[in-house]
This record gives structure tokens, sequence and C-alpha cells, in this order.
């Protein structure tokens, strides 16, 4: 309650300002800027890059590179207003309200797409890339949890925390290609508690290094059907 409290004074005093325009105080995204999100309308296989129905991945791309996810299915472009308004809640408010409005503007057309998806794949749960507890100490929430949250809403799935995070890694937005995809191994562990299928949420797909990874701490731990979904692909 203190909390909150303590949250709305500083709002009122400090009033956040539109993350595209930043001139319309106590929006965070305003009509205008939210006509100019970029929506990314044709899923494309996550290796060969080539459109693929819902971002399943082609059966020669999984089987000839060994690859443990399904498939990857993105929302928004990050470049543009949605990277924008991804940044300032992860840097700028360091307050998931940015990524609240931005879930909420997910087009009824990829709500759709993720009703079809979940027929196909059958999954039992929903997961997430964690945080550092350092960096989830210093920004107060994780963005892939709390994108999770919001998805687990719309396809009636539950949420669980099935990933750790075993290593330190620098900052991946700050890393090129190579660097990334030096960084993955050992990066994570995981648990199955039961669980065969499950979405493996990320607010951002670069190079995938973080999700593989991650998909494959996953699998390690007994899941077979691993299907990652990003808010966000650059």
């Amino acid at each position: 309650m203190k909390y909150a409290q303590l949250s709305w004074l500083a709002e009122f005093i400090f009033p956040n300002f539109c993350c595209g325009c930043n001139r319309r105080p106590g929006v965070v995204i305003c009509d205008s800027c939210s006509r100019h999100l970029a929506v990314y309308k044709k899923q494309t296989c996550f290796w060969c890059r080539r459109e693929t129905p819902l971002g399943i991945m082609h059966q020669p791309c999984r089987l000839n590179n060994e690859l443990i996810l399904q498939g990857v299915f993105s929302i928004f472009w990050y470049a543009g207003m949605a990277g924008r308004v991804l940044r300032s809640a992860k840097y700028r408010f360091h307050n998931p309200t940015a990524l609240d409005e931005l879930c909420r503007l997910i087009p009824l057309s990829h709500r759709f797409d993720l009703f079809t998806l979940q027929r196909y794949i059958q999954a039992q749960a929903i997961t997430y890339i964690p945080l550092s507890n350092a960096s989830k100490r210093r920004r107060g929430f994780n963005q892939s949890e709390h994108i999770a949250q919001y998805l687990g809403a719309i396809l009636n799935l539950p949420v669980c925390a099935l990933v750790t995070k075993v290593t330190e890694t620098p900052n991946q937005a700050s890393l090129d290609k190579k660097a990334r995809a030096q960084t993955r191994n050992h990066m994570f562990r995981a648990s199955s508690k039961g669980l065969r299928s499950v979405y493996l949420v990320d607010d951002v797909i670069t190079t995938g290094a973080t999700m593989r990874a991650a998909a494959q701490a996953l699998h390690n731990a007994g899941i077979t059907s691993i299907y990652g979904i990003t808010l966000c692909r650059s």
C-alpha cells in the first residue's frame, strides 16, 4: 500500500510523457504514436528467415541445425515505436506501465493467431527468460515475466518460472552476433515440473542466442515441445 501511494505521488509530481513523441503528459503511448507501431505481420522461420505460418520452423532447418525450438512467433518490429516503448520500460521508467500499454495494443489478428498456434502446439504452460538477480533488483521487474503473464491471461495458461540464470552475462543489447552466441553456453538451468510442452517468452529476439540457450536447458530438463513467443523482433 505504501509503495502504491509513493508511486502515485511520484507520477503526480513527475508525470510520464508519451514514449513516442515525449510531448503528451499522463499517457505512456498517445493515440497518434500507437498508430505508428510496426506490426510483425509475416511470421518467418527463425533459422532461414523465409515466411512460414505462425513462425513454425521448417523441418529441414530444425534437423540440419539440431535446433530445439519448434518456432518463434513475434508481434511487433523492434525498430521504431515498439522498441522505443520497450526501452523506456526497461531503462527509462524502470516501471512496467509502458510494457502493459504495449501488451494492451497487441492486434486482434495476432491474438487470433496465438489461439490458432495453441490449437497446434497444445502447450501446458508459459515460461520466460529470467533476469539475473542484479538486473531484477536494479529494474524492479522482469519484462519477459510481465509479458508472459499477459499472454497467460490471453491463452488461459499458467505461467511457471522454469528457467534460472546461472551465470552473469553482459547486456545482450551491447553485444554483436558472435559475442551473443559465445555467451549462451551454460547460461541457464531449468526444471520441467512435470511439463512436456511450453511456450518460452522473451521481450525481443535478435540473433536468438538467449532463447536457444534457454530452450536447450528446458529440453535437458525433459520438456520435449518448446515454442518461442516474443513481443518484438529485431
